[in-house]
């Protein structure tokens, strides 16, 4: 009887030990094949990392990074000259503004005109235009030489302030002065403003409207 006992508790301990034994195979067969999922992935991983089009995508964004960057640079020095640009036609607007308010008040300093232009009257009757009296060759170097003082560096201002100030000379040069009132404002114009002939024909042109509507 004891001997029956015995070998039944032998048997129930080889089984259970049996149990035990297929459990821990079974559980390092499923994490040996987790291993080997996770190295499959792994290696599929460090396969995409080493593609040459992957790496030449990479490539290529840094680049147009560093394109990108460059550009904001240029856009933020572009800023940078545009408001000094814009300072600097503010000061001279405030200018202009400042020397049409000293010609309609009279108090800007008169500069001595011509000894053709104080003659009011020619001998044929007609009035002599102040303007066309004036050296052409100097007018050409007073006004490059004023466009260079006012806007130095900037040449697309003294291009466009030349450009501007030889057309009004131009239209002042050959206007027909056929009254002594027209002489008269030239002469001041000329006197108060010299060879700023933008500015000389705005103030002879503003006093000739001024002197058709009260006349």
């Amino acid at each position: 009887m004891k001997k029956t006992v015995l070998l039944s508790a032998i048997c129930l301990l080889a089984a259970c030990s049996n149990a035990e034994a297929e459990e821990q195979a079974a559980e390092q067969k499923a994490a040996i094949e987790a291993l080997h999922v996770e190295n499959d992935e792994l290696e599929q991983l460090l396969s995409d990392l080493s593609n040459p089009d992957l790496l030449a995508d990479h490539e290529e964004l840094k680049d147009a990074y560093a394109a990108l960057e460059a550009d904001l640079e240029e856009l933020q020095d572009a800023y940078q000259e545009l408001e000094t640009d814009y300072e600097t036609l503010e000061d001279n607007h405030s200018s202009l503004e400042s020397k049409l308010a000293q010609a309609e008040s009279g108090q800007s300093e008169p500069e001595e005109a011509s000894e053709e232009a104080a003659e009011e009257e020619t001998e044929s009757g007609s009035y002599t235009n102040v303007i066309a009296a004036l050296s052409a060759s100097d007018v050409e170097a007073e006004i490059r030489k004023q466009a260079e003082a006012d806007w130095a560096d900037d040449y697309s201002m003294q291009e466009f302030v030349i450009g501007e100030q030889q057309a009004a000379y131009s239209t002042l040069k050959n206007l027909s002065i056929t009254t002594e009132v027209e002489a008269t404002q030239l002469e001041r114009a000329f006197r108060d403003w010299g060879y700023d002939f933008t500015m000389v024909e705005f103030v002879f042109n503003e006093q000739m409207e001024s002197y058709d509507n009260i006349n």
